[in-house]
């Protein structure tokens, strides 16, 4: 029997890590809401600017821009760009269907004086966009790509850590997430990393597939 990749098993943890951290979150979520429908960030100045530009790090259209940019400035990493997609967009897309299986109001449209229960509501499938707080979509994305960047190019690691942060709390200034959906992307995306990048069929396909790329005698 082998023995359990060390990456897969520390991107697990995280991914632990990050449920606990929805649960205890949950405690938060309220105050930190009301605090934003009081203009919490507006009243920050320039950092409020930083928080609402921060969005292109979770947006699709910004990840498929950096996508880009990887492929076409970093030729020996052509290949990899395939994992960095499936780490960040492919991640968010598994957020995007956990979303029908829990049905949460977002802050926008939650009544912010009741509790953090009545949040939730009874019920899967939620055909309303108001009604699909959980998880944040975007925080997976985020955190996805910040973990395929990092992998990556392991020099800017904690700049795009940074970046996967700041982005999670555009989400609550735009009133779209509570904190625990970020909490709960994160750990959606952490999961996915372990099986992308950690010891499984899905991370030997990718190997295999860029290691065909790699020039005749490279070591």
């Amino acid at each position: 029997m082998l023995a359990p990749d060390p990456l897969r098993r520390r991107f697990l943890v995280f991914s632990v890590l990050f449920v606990v951290a929805t649960a205890a979150a949950l405690w938060i979520d309220m105050p930190v809401a009301r605090w934003v429908d009081r203009d919490g960030f507006r009243s920050l100045g320039p950092i409020d600017s930083v928080v609402v530009w921060s969005e292109v790090f979770a947006h699709g259209v910004g990840v498929g821009l950096i996508l880009l940019i990887v492929l076409v400035l970093d030729p020996d990493h052509r290949r990899q760009v395939l994992r960095l997609g499936t780490l960040s967009l492919g991640a968010g897309f598994v957020s995007l269907i956990a979303k029908y299986a829990v049905s949460r109001a977002r802050p926008h449209a939650a009544n912010l004086a009741g509790t953090v229960l009545a949040t939730f509501h009874g019920g899967v499938f939620p055909t309303s966009s108001a009604m699909q707080s959980f998880p944040s979509g975007h925080t997976t994305t985020a955190v996805g790509l910040a973990i395929g960047l990092a992998w990556l190019y392991p020099r800017g690691r904690w700049m795009f850590y940074t970046f996967a942060l700041i982005a999670a709390s555009q989400r609550w200034a735009n009133r779209d997430h509570f904190v625990s959906d970020s909490c709960a992307g994160a750990a959606i995306a952490t999961c996915v990393a372990a099986f992308v990048l950690g010891g499984s069929f899905v991370q030997r396909w990718f190997d295999r597939y860029e290691s065909r790329g790699e020039k005749p005698g490279a070591p």
